[in-house]
């Protein structure tokens, strides 16, 4: 993909970095990224010579597979913060060939304008981001389930909203500490009906402990 990539002169994206062991896969290409030519222990089908990446003005080794870098071509990857320390760590020969830009999270009307449509009633949980900083892609996938269970008989605004709440934004608060209990009950509370305020109720005490003190 390296190689396909830099010939064809094509910015090469490696979405969720930390989710592999890239210090490992990208192996020799850390000597290009610092300016050097490198020669690969590989020769491509029909060609005698062993590959050499070689840097836009870098001197190409003698016989060699010259794979020469575009002066233009980039590598972007991208990482989760808050998963970079329950995943695969990244050396620091590695992250600094990389300049780190921080990109932050769409605000709330981007967020709204996402989720606009039938499943929409999920906006009611944006509060949550006083909490914990969720992205958008949860509040999308949400709002689809959302759509399609507002189609049942059964199904109330308020219930679907239990469930979307339940099965989506959940497993997302376990970073909260339970003096934060309080707060997530104030902040979505009030877009539930009785009967799921109460049931809120006895999840929140459930994920924080009886101790958690929610009215």
């Amino acid at each position: 993909m390296f190689l396909q990539a830099i010939e064809n002169g094509q910015w090469l994206v490696v979405d969720e970095l930390n989710r592999s062991n890239f210090d490992g896969a990208f192996g020799p290409l850390f000597t290009v990224l610092a300016g050097q030519a490198v020669t690969l222990p590989y020769k491509r089908v029909g060609f005698q010579s062993p590959i050499s990446i070689v840097p836009p003005c870098g001197i190409a080794p003698d016989d060699t597979d010259v794979v020469r870098v575009p002066e233009p071509w980039r590598l972007i990857a991208t990482m989760n913060l808050y998963d970079r320390e329950f995943l695969f760590r990244l050396s620091y020969a590695l992250m600094r060939r990389f300049a780190f830009i921080e990109v932050a999270s769409p605000d709330d009307d981007a967020i709204r304008t996402l989720v606009r449509g039938p499943g929409e009633i999920v906006a009611a949980l944006l509060p949550i981001r006083e909490l914990v900083d969720l992205g958008p892609a949860l509040f999308v996938d949400s709002s689809h389930f959302a759509a399609r269970r507002l189609e049942d008989a059964d199904a109330s605004p308020s219930r679907v909203l239990y469930e979307v709440f339940h099965a989506f934004f959940v497993p997302q608060l376990d970073q909260l500490d339970d003096s934060r209990a309080r707060d997530l009950f104030d902040l979505i509370a009030p877009a539930f009906a009785i009967d799921e305020q109460a049931a809120l109720r006895r999840l929140i005490r459930q994920l924080f402990g009886n101790h958690a003190r929610i009215a």
